[in-house]
């Protein structure tokens, strides 16, 4: 089973246990257009809003935006695709991640790679 079909399961799951209202889904701006195309194929009962890591990290009207959308959203679940990318902590787009997070409800990192065994793979 693909990693985007078990995110979208764990949305309706929620989402019909009355745990999430809306996804945020973050990904690579290069894969953007697939991973929609895959939530539509596995059908999300809640609504998704897409967003690429480079505009994430590299445009503050977007980040400002969404942020203002996530703190006014009740049950919001994050789901960071190829989360291998927020691994480090100095970049910016993992710090606006993690200000992203706090306002969200639950947060899913999936990732095509296995984790780390090291303590600094976290």
């Amino acid at each position: 089973m693909g990693k985007s079909r078990v995110a979208v399961e764990l949305a309706n799951h929620r989402a019909r246990a009355g745990r999430v209202d809306a996804v945020l889904w973050v990904t690579p701006y290069s894969v953007l257009s697939t991973v929609q195309d895959e939530v539509e194929r596995w059908g999300c009962d809640v609504p998704v809003r897409y967003l690429g890591y480079q505009p994430l990290s590299q445009s503050d009207s977007v980040y400002l935006d969404t942020l203002a959308r996530a703190k006014t959203t009740q049950k919001l679940l994050i789901v960071a695709d190829e989360s291998s990318l927020i691994k480090n902590i100095w970049p910016q787009r993992h710090q606006r991640m993690l200000e992203l997070r706090c306002p969200a409800y639950a947060l899913a990192l999936i990732s095509r790679w296995p984790r780390g065994t090291r303590s600094a793979d976290g």
